[in-house]
């Protein structure tokens, strides 16, 4: 009696991400313009962060964002690192366009994954984060799996990740070309996740 799924289960409404969109788009002056949601996790087993590489993603992001002049919006998560902290708010603290910072071990925001989905058409995510990419995906948004480390992706979390890229969720991406990436991800639609969980709940009925 067991179902596998792809995608971590989960569930963000978009009337929820709508709500939490408007209830920003004032404060941030947004006027209704909708851009790129960075989330930064960290180091995990078998994967540790590379201070180069991430830097070097949040350049191509911020060229980016100044070309095609949108905001964007950075958080970062618990298990992100002290050094890779200072580096993402040095970053932010210096570009007009960063219209929001959430460090959640500063200081918590309630609902900040749906407000930056809700103000976001992209979602780029730190590739070792399982639960983070299956939130963006079944957001709606285009969906970037950023790799940031000193070494590849290894064992489920490969695996993982392969299956999302080969079933058309995610577009994977080293931080070296991410511009291209952001490019191209943007001309086309975002995959619709409700195939997937009407599968899934096909087979629980089944089983029930």
């Amino acid at each position: 009696n067991v179902i596998s799924t792809l995608l971590a289960l989960g569930q963000l409404p978009a009337d929820r991400l709508e709500t939490q969109a408007q209830a920003f788009d004032e404060k941030l002056s947004l006027k209704g313009k909708r851009g790129i949601s960075f989330f930064v996790g960290g180091s995990a087993n078998g994967y540790r962060f590379s201070s180069e590489a991430l830097l070097t993603a949040l350049e191509h992001t911020k060229s980016f964002a100044h070309k095609k002049e949108m905001p964007f919006f950075v958080t970062t998560s618990r298990r992100t690192s002290p050094d890779i902290i200072r580096l993402v708010k040095r970053f932010c603290e210096k570009d007009p366009l960063c219209k929001l910072l959430v460090i959640p071990a500063e200081k918590e925001v309630p609902n900040t994954v749906e407000t930056m989905l809700g103000l976001s058409h992209t979602a780029l995510v730190t590739e070792e984060s399982v639960s983070m990419v299956s939130e963006a995906i079944r957001s709606g948004r285009r969906v970037i799996s950023l790799s940031v480390g000193n070494k590849p992706l290894a064992g489920k979390k490969r695996q993982f990740q392969a299956s999302l890229k080969n079933e058309g969720w995610i577009q994977v991406a080293h931080s070296q070309e991410l511009f291209s990436t952001l490019e191209s991800i943007q001309e086309k639609p975002a995959k619709s996740f409700m195939e997937e969980d009407q599968k899934i709940k096909e087979r629980l009925l089944t089983l029930l």
